[in-house]
């Protein structure tokens, strides 16, 4: 496990929180992390503001934003904007 990805391990947050929009595993090229259901009164709650920082931190680099979003949800391995799908922004050329 990549030492930025690890810093991800051991948050709990439930499904609803906003964590898991942008960190959701894959988390980069290559990541093999996974996530899983927990019983909540197994494990205490992660802080929200606090593992957000964290999924900042483990997601940085030249690609990142293409990472920081959840394909379940979102029902697409990539986002909308990203070097392999989109050729020419037309907004980047204002």
């Amino acid at each position: 496990m990549r030492d930025e990805h690890a810093a991800l391990e051991g948050i709990t947050l439930p499904a609803s929180d906003p964590f898991w929009d942008k960190y959701y595993a894959p988390n980069g090229w290559n990541c093999r992390c996974t996530v899983v259901k927990v019983r909540a009164s197994k494990y205490p709650a992660s802080d929200s503001n606090r593992a957000q920082e964290q999924g900042k931190e483990a997601t940085k680099g030249k690609h990142a934003d293409m990472f920081r979003h959840n394909p379940g949800k979102e029902g697409k391995l990539f986002n909308d904007y990203n070097p392999y799908t989109i050729r020419d922004c037309g907004d980047c050329r204002k």
